[in-house]
C-alpha cells in the first residue's frame, strides 16, 4: 500500500478509502462477503477484511464493479446488462444509473444459468452452468493458459482454436440471447475474454442474431469499454461516488 501512495505521490490524508471488489456474493445488508466459491471462503465479514486496512473499504461483487465502470461511460438512461467472462463467469445489472442489486444481492449471476441440462460440472457443485461453457480458462487452456496466445492462434487460423472458439461462441450467443429476451437491454461483454472481442463482434451480433426472434442484427450486443482493470477501477468509482454523496 505505501508503494502505491509514493507512486501517485498522494499523502494518506487524501485517500478517501479502498474499492475492493470480490468474486462472490457480497451483501450489503449483512456487510459479509456471503458465499465465494471462487475464494473458498463463506460469510467473511467486511469489518475482518476492513481490519487488514487503515483506510475505510467498500465492497463490490466483482462484476457488479465491472459494471458500475461501463456505466460511467453511458447515458444516465441507458440500461444494460454486463456480462463479465473472465476465470469466473458474472453478471450485473445497471439501470437507471445505478447497480440492481436483487433481494439476496445475487441479482445478474448469469455464470449459473443452466445451458445444458445435465452438462459439464460447474465449480459450484452443480452441473450445466453457464461458467462451465464461458470461462476464460475454457479459452485459455488451449492457449497453454494464456488467453492471449489463444486469440493469437485464432487469428492464425489454426484448427484447434478455431473448434474451441466455434463452441464457445454457441453457448455465448445462447446466453446472451436468452438475457436479452429476459431483460430487452444491451448486453456488454466484458472480462478478460470481452477485452479481446471487439474485432469479433460482428461475428458473435450474427450468431446471436440467428437465434434471436425480434433482432436482425444483434446490434443489442456490445463490445466493453474497458478492457483492463473494470472491476479495480468500478470499485474506486463507488469510494468517489459515496464520498460526493456525503458533501
Amino acid at each position: 500500500m505505501g508503494g502505491v501512495l509514493k507512486t501517485a505521490a498522494a499523502g494518506p490524508e487524501r485517500i478517501l478509502g479502498i474499492g475492493i471488489s470480490f468474486p462472490g456474493i457480497v451483501n450489503l445488508r449483512k456487510q459479509e462477503i456471503t458465499n465465494s466459491h471462487a475464494l473458498g471462503v463463506s460469510a467473511l465479514s467486511f469489518a475482518e477484511v476492513s481490519g487488514c486496512f487503515a483506510y475505510p473499504c467498500f465492497f463490490l461483487n466483482d462484476a457488479n464493479a465491472g459494471a458500475y465502470a461501463e456505466g460511467a461511460r453511458f447515458e444516465e438512461t441507458d440500461s444494460f446488462f454486463y456480462l463479465s467472462l473472465s476465470n469466473t463467469v458474472g453478471g450485473a445489472i445497471f439501470h437507471d444509473g445505478q447497480l440492481m442489486q436483487g433481494r439476496e444481492f445475487r441479482c445478474g449471476e448469469a455464470g449459473h444459468m443452466t445451458v445444458v441440462p445435465d452438462g459439464r460440472a460447474c465449480y459450484c457443485g452443480k452441473s450445466g452452468c453457464l461458467d462451465a461453457y464461458c470461462s476464460a480458462k475454457f479459452l485459455a487452456e488451449p492457449g497453454g493458459g494464456r488467453l492471449e496466445d489463444f486469440f493469437a492462434g485464432l487469428e492464425r487460423e489454426e484448427p484447434e482454436f478455431v473448434r474451441a472458439w466455434e463452441e464457445y461462441m454457441k453457448y455465448l450467443s445462447i446466453a446472451v440471447n436468452n438475457l436479452h429476451m429476459v431483460l430487452d437491454c444491451d448486453i456488454v461483454l466484458g472480462g478478460y475474454v470481452g477485452s479481446y472481442l471487439e474485432v469479433h463482434m460482428g461475428e458473435i451480433r450474427k450468431k446471436v442474431a440467428e437465434r434471436n426472434t425480434f433482432s436482425g442484427d444483434g446490434s443489442f450486443v456490445r463490445p466493453c469499454n474497458y478492457k483492463v482493470g473494470a472491476a479495480a477501477l468500478g470499485a474506486a468509482l463507488q469510494v468517489i461516488e459515496t464520498f460526493i454523496e456525503q458533501i
